[in-house]
């Protein structure tokens, strides 16, 4: 589905060696999970965060019986206007479409259903700003958001709106744009 997808990346394809056969569609956005990467949903500090679920066996062999939503609007205490939904995910030039971390938005690797931003709660050592389309590092590139488009990504906030977002943001405002209800205060962005 063309939501999914920016127009400015490269045409869609199949994610490599993902947990179907043969591959999972991908997207070039994800949730904002907040500043803690991972998948414990006790620690994250985003908008959107894994929800639980029970998975079990129906007439097709394997299917999740139920799930339920970790976060809801009322938990969105820093505001709906000054917080991170979804944003486009960084993924590094020289990676090969639909594989490292631009797997199917379906699965689970490396981080392909999530991104972080800003600085970690109490960590200063990890610190995830918006990446520039041409980075290559590595250490970062599953976690960090960034898009294609020069000195700006592109974030849909959890009232809706749609805006861009300078690559040089300060990142102390970039993590309060990133958390939902650690009381910081997202100005002039």
């Amino acid at each position: 589905m063309s939501v999914y997808l920016c127009p400015s990346r490269p045409a869609p394809v199949l994610s490599i060696s993902d947990f179907v056969s043969p591959g999972g569609g991908l997207g070039d956005y994800n949730p904002c999970y907040g500043t803690i990467p991972g998948v414990n949903a006790a620690k994250a500090d985003g908008a959107i965060i894994h929800c639980t679920q029970t998975v079990g066996l129906d007439s097709t062999g394997v299917a999740i019986l139920s799930w339920k939503g970790s976060t809801k609007m009322a938990d969105i205490l820093d505001g709906t206007s000054t917080t991170f939904l979804f944003g486009e995910k960084h993924i590094r030039p020289s990676s090969l479409r639909g594989k490292n971390e631009d797997r199917s938005i379906f699965g689970s690797q490396n981080n392909s259903t999530r991104r972080v931003a800003g600085i970690q709660s109490n960590n200063t050592a990890n610190v995830r700003p918006l990446s520039p389309p041409k980075n290559e590092n590595g250490a970062n590139a599953n976690q960090t958001f960034g898009g294609p488009h020069p000195g700006v990504c592109m974030f849909v906030f959890c009232d809706g709106s749609v805006k861009r977002i300078s690559l040089n943001i300060d990142i102390r405002t970039l993590t309060a744009l990133a958390t939902r209800d650690t009381g910081e205060v997202a100005n002039n962005f």
